[in-house]
Formats: structure tokens, C-alpha cells, sequence
């Protein structure tokens, strides 16, 4: 995907500095020009950019004017301002418009442009909450794997695994996807603590008689005549004949004495049933609950967006320190890193 910059400038042969030094840079991007103010202006509103660069001489007003305009229609596309040497009154009234940085106009061609372009870009893709060390990380991952898969077993886990908590990775995941950085699947319907939705249990299961969780299971079958069900073993004799040790009468013909039920469970209490409850106790709170009332949840794999490729792609350059002292306060809307 493109990285798609709108350059107001009146100047062309500053249209083709900035387009060689982007080229430079290995970017891959679409500059699109213009010379005038309203020009710019219905770009912004008819096309969607990922970041705006305008210089503060126009032809039909001035940079400040169309900054002023941008605000007052709530566009949202970061804007660099472009100022000449020893403008600085100006790069200030600039960034209290809603400028998210400011350049001097002759480092149009030097690294500091492809340094506030980064990070602007950065700052506007990604969540504000989400740690640009944990980004950086997702994008060497990334690198060797399609995709990040949620898996339980009694705890959750990733795969592949992260160097970062579980619980913060997939807050994390999540913000990313919220931000289209990125796609995210159903895998399956998990199961959750009913009371801390901690995804730390251990399971269990117990008999649905007297809650007792020494269980065994085996095949059993039952006497159609007095209704008794046992283990098979229960029913063979010395002589290794079937007998119900219930009414004490020979099973002698399958389907006419008796059936095969299946693989049936007992407990320690000698309570015979067909299925037990499944139970859980959280390791956070220590709770136990049983199916009926947890919490469930649908976990999921993660993948990029062709969006997320781009903006994890400048998360490998480390951007410059902002102007200090140009730091003037932050834009209505802005929600920077």
C-alpha cells in the first residue's frame, strides 16, 4: 500500500525536491500536488491522505487561513507546516491551529522532512495507548509469521509466543485491529472466569451427584429389567458370566437383557452417570464455577492490513525530538503517541 501525501505548494520545482527526496528514501508513496489553497482544500475533502504537507505562501491565502479551514470542517489529516528561515512567530501560530510539526523550508530536501513524516504518520496510525516498543516488536514478528493465534489451554497463550505479558499483548492486539492495523479472525468460543474474566483456570470434573472429583470411566452397560447400569466388569461373575449384581438375574442375550450405554463415569461415592459437570477454578481468585455460569469469549488470530504493513514498515526508523520550544499545546482531536 501507498503512503499518500498532498504537498500544497506554489513552487513546482519544490514539488520535484520533495518527490526525489521521498524516492530516496526508499518510500513507497503518491504525491499529489497543488499550487493553491482551495486547490488543497477539496483534495482533503474529496480524497483521503495520510498526511498533508503545506507550505504558508500561497498564491490565494495563507497557510494559516487553510489551516484555520481544516480545523473548522474537523479533518482530521496531520498537517506539516512549511515556514521560511527565521518564521518562527509563525511555525507557532501554525502548530495552534492544529500543525502536528513544523520544517523550515530548505530542509524540504534533508532528513528532517523524512523524520516528521514518519513519526506524524506513526503518531495518526496507531493507538496513542499501545507502546511503540510492543509495535516495533509486532513488526519482527510479523516478519516470519502470517498471523498471532489465542490459544487455551487452562491459560491463554499466544503463537507464536511474545516477549510481553499475555494480558497486555492482546489489549494491544486488539487497539491495533480497532485502528485497522489489524485484521483479526474467530478461532473459537473460549471459556472466561465468571467473576475477574481472568483466562487463567484450571479445569476439572466432578460428578453431578455429590461433587466429587475422583472420577474413572469405563464401559457400561444396563439391565433392562430393573434398570441398573454399572461397568461392564461390574457385571461378570467368577465364572465370567453377566449377572445384574442389582436383582441378581443372568444378562444373557445383548438387546433383549441388556445394551451397551457407553463410556459411562463413577465416582469415589460409587455413583454411576453419563456425563460429569465440567467444573473451573480461577487461578487469579480463586473461584469455581461450572459451565453454565462462565463467561465466554471468542478468541481469535490477528493479522495485517495492508495498512498495518505500511505503518509497522516506519516503525524501524526512530523519529527526531519535536521542536521543544515550539510546543505549544496539542490540536482539538489530536490523539498523538
Amino acid at each position: 500500500m501507498k503512503l499518500k501525501i498532498l504537498y500544497i505548494e506554489d513552487n513546482v520545482n519544490d514539488h520535484l525536491i520533495l518527490k526525489r527526496t521521498l524516492a530516496k528514501a526508499g518510500l513507497d508513496f503518491e504525491l499529489k500536488t497543488c499550487t493553491h489553497g482551495v486547490d488543497g482544500l477539496r483534495e482533503i475533502l474529496e480524497n483521503k491522505f495520510d498526511l498533508v504537507i503545506l507550505d504558508y505562501k500561497l498564491p490565494d491565502m495563507s497557510g494559516l487561513d487553510l489551516l484555520e479551514e481544516i480545523k473548522r470542517q474537523r479533518l482530521k489529516t496531520p498537517v506539516i507546516f512549511v515556514t521560511g528561515k527565521g518564521d518562527e512567530k509563525v511555525a507557532v501560530e501554525a502548530m495552534k491551529k492544529g500543525a502536528v510539526d513544523y520544517i523550515v523550508k530548505n530542509e524540504i530536501n534533508s532528513s528532517r522532512i523524512l523524520d516528521s513524516l514518519k513519526d506524524q504518520v506513526i503518531r495518526f496510525s496507531l493507538p496513542p495507548d499501545v507502546p511503540l516498543e510492543f509495535i516495533a516488536y509486532l513488526a519482527r514478528v510479523y516478519e516470519e509469521h502470517d498471523e498471532i493465534r489465542v490459544e487455551q489451554f487452562n491459560s491463554v497463550k499466544l503463537d507464536p509466543p511474545l516477549d510481553f505479558p499475555t494480558r497486555t499483548s492482546i489489549n494491544s492486539l486488539e487497539k491495533l485491529k480497532e485502528a485497522r492495523i489489524l485484521s483479526k479472525k474467530p478461532l473459537r468460543t473460549s471459556v472466561f472466569c465468571s467473576s475477574c474474566a481472568s483466562y487463567e483456570l484450571e479445569t476439572f470434573i466432578k460428578c453431578p451427584k455429590c461433587g466429587d472429583s475422583i472420577l474413572t470411566r469405563g464401559e457400561s452397560l444396563q439391565h433392562f429389567s430393573c434398570g441398573f447400569v454399572d461397568f461392564r466388569s461390574k457385571f461378570v461373575n467368577e465364572k465370567s458370566e453377566l449377572v445384574c449384581l442389582k436383582c441378581g438375574k443372568a444378562l444373557h442375550q445383548i438387546g433383549v437383557d441388556y445394551s451397551k450405554v457407553g463410556q459411562w463415569y463413577k465416582c469415589a461415592q460409587e455413583h454411576v452417570f453419563s456425563s460429569p459437570i465440567i467444573g473451573y477454578k480461577c487461578r487469579d481468585c480463586g473461584k469455581e464455577f461450572d459451565l453454565e455460569s462462565a463467561q465466554l469469549e471468542i478468541i481469535h488470530s490477528y493479522s495485517l492490513t495492508e495498512e498495518g504493513k505500511v505503518a509497522l514498515e516506519l516503525t524501524s526508523i526512530k523519529p527526531k525530538e519535536p521542536h521543544k520550544q515550539l510546543a505549544v499545546g496539542v490540536p482539538d482531536g489530536y490523539n498523538g503517541v
